[in-house]
């Protein structure tokens, strides 16, 4: 119904659902490429021995879920890197999709 009565408002809408989209992507290959850094060919044997269900950890990697923020962190932690990383430039840089959502100029001057 929205849809029909403000058709911008819907085409903003979906815009935003596929930035999310590929900054989830992304996020999940940054996640594979971190495991494989540390040496684990398996997502199951690296979620099990971090105490994360391993068929969650397993959709983050292939972006079969949503991921709640303090879900993010606590990976984030696992592989060393604190919750002021995830918005630093580098790391936005590794993930594919993250300067469709965030504001390049911010992240440049230090702002987020």
């Amino acid at each position: 119904m929205a849809a029909v009565l403000f058709p911008l408002l819907a085409s903003k809408e979906k815009r935003g659902q596929n930035n999310i989209n590929l900054l989830l992507k992304g996020i999940g290959k940054f996640f594979i490429s971190l495991r494989k850094n540390k040496g684990f060919k398996n997502a199951r044997l690296f979620a099990e021995l971090h105490n994360i269900d391993p068929g969650q950890y397993n959709k983050y990697e292939r972006v079969n879920s949503d991921m709640q923020l303090s879900s993010l962190i606590k990976v984030f932690n696992i592989y060393g890197l604190n919750e002021e990383d995830i918005f630093t430039p580098k790391i936005l840089s590794e993930i594919k999709g993250a300067q469709s959502i965030c504001n390049p100029p911010l992240v440049r001057t230090g702002i987020l």
